[in-house]
């Protein structure tokens, strides 16, 4: 459904280019196709976002219907909700905006996208939260965030004069108490009323939980440059770092908050199957087993494959891995969970105590019998 939205609308931005002139309602006709296929790409990685943008980009030979189009695109993604989009509104400043090769649309859009790009670039999810000192209510100079690699963190920026900040922490200060996993939780004063602040502290943020450490910081001084660092450009903002210290979510309220760390915690567990090192259960399974160009249905012990292969006939992304699975060295065994869910409940519901199968495909590989690699991809 994804790719024919975007074949009708790059065959419809084609015929367009062919005009000395644009058709105003052709052109409209293709920016709502245009919209339709950005959000049915919700799901998609932001660079898989960045890489059908470009495409689309490319497509657009007329220099009126490059710009409106990129100019669409670009307002998508830097209002969007979705997280993670704003990675792909900077891809798209640097990439077409910054070089002029595409010109902005109104005087002084090309300022506020460079200075959107300049206070998110260093924040995005997937990387490492920046590190800057800041200052305790003592007076104490203090790394932020500064973590031993065993709990998650909560980033949470806010003002004591801020209206949404004072409802939002109601909300946190109510949750918070509820978890049953250590968190460390940043609370960052972002303003310069330190007995203000100090009064707050004492006041409002009454967390009482054996769980969560928090941690109550500030610059007064405003030299730790934390604002670009984080794009703090108002406040509340929130951030939920896992344990490594990358980010795992960003412009979070207390419920996406929730979400996510019911996910974190989930996916650590889902993780934790089938480790490194250990050895798959001594099982056969009805499956297909591919060597070079040899495939051959039949029952196969899980350890006498190099690869394991979790698939459903349905999913596009297993047949793609599937379509390259061929010229890997060794054997393959693909193993159908849905044709597993219907004739051997029992054997599915092993594989799924001793796999992580929450998402497929889920590609194996194995030495031996032991687990060498998980979620591996079969496409270069």
């Amino acid at each position: 459904m994804v790719r024919r939205i975007l074949i009708a609308a790059v065959l419809l931005l084609g015929g367009l280019a062919a005009y000395a002139q644009v058709d105003s309602l052709a052109m409209e006709k293709a920016l709502d196709l245009l919209s339709e296929y950005v959000v049915a790409l919700d799901p998609e990685s932001p660079e898989k976002k960045s890489q059908e943008v470009d495409y689309i980009i490319e497509t657009c030979t007329d220099p009126a219907l490059r710009q409106a189009v990129a100019q669409m695109l670009y307002d998508h993604y830097v209002t969007s909700n979705v997280m993670g989009d704003e990675e792909v509104a900077i891809h798209m400043y640097d990439r077409w905006f910054s070089t002029h090769e595409i010109e902005m649309g109104w005087d002084g859009a090309l300022l506020n996208a460079a200075f959107f790009a300049e206070y998110n670039r260093r924040s995005l999810m997937g990387m490492k939260a920046p590190e800057v000192t800041l200052q305790d209510r003592y007076g104490q100079t203090v790394l932020f965030p500064d973590l031993d690699g065993e709990t998650r963190a909560v980033l949470f920026f806010y003002d004591v004069d801020c209206y949404k900040c004072r409802i939002e922490m109601g909300k946190l200060v109510e949750y918070l108490p509820t978890l049953e996993i250590p968190l460390d939780f940043y609370a960052v004063y972002t303003g310069f009323k330190g007995d203000m602040w100090d009064y707050f502290i004492d006041s409002e943020w009454d967390v009482n939980s054996a769980n969560v450490r928090m941690h109550h910081l500030w610059d007064p001084q405003m030299t730790s440059d934390f604002q670009q660092a984080y794009g703090i450009t108002e406040t509340p903002r929130m951030f939920l770092l896992g344990k490594d210290g990358t980010i795992i979510g960003r412009r979070l309220n207390t419920e996406a908050l929730r979400q996510l760390l019911d996910l974190s915690v989930l996916e650590e567990e889902l993780y934790k199957k089938s480790p490194i090192g250990s050895k798959v259960p001594r099982m056969r399974v009805p499956g297909i087993m591919v060597k070079g160009d040899k495939v051959k249905e039949g029952n196969y012990c899980l350890r006498s494959a190099d690869y394991l292969m979790f698939y459903s006939p349905t999913c596009a992304h297993c047949q793609e891995e599937i379509s390259h699975c061929t010229g890997y060295p060794g054997k393959k065994l693909l193993i159908d969970m849905d044709s597993m869910g219907e004739k051997d409940i029992d054997k599915l519901y092993k594989l799924l105590d001793t796999f992580d199968l929450s998402s497929l495909p889920h590609i194996i590989s194995l030495k031996k019998g032991r687990v060498t690699g998980k979620y591996l991809t079969f496409i270069e």
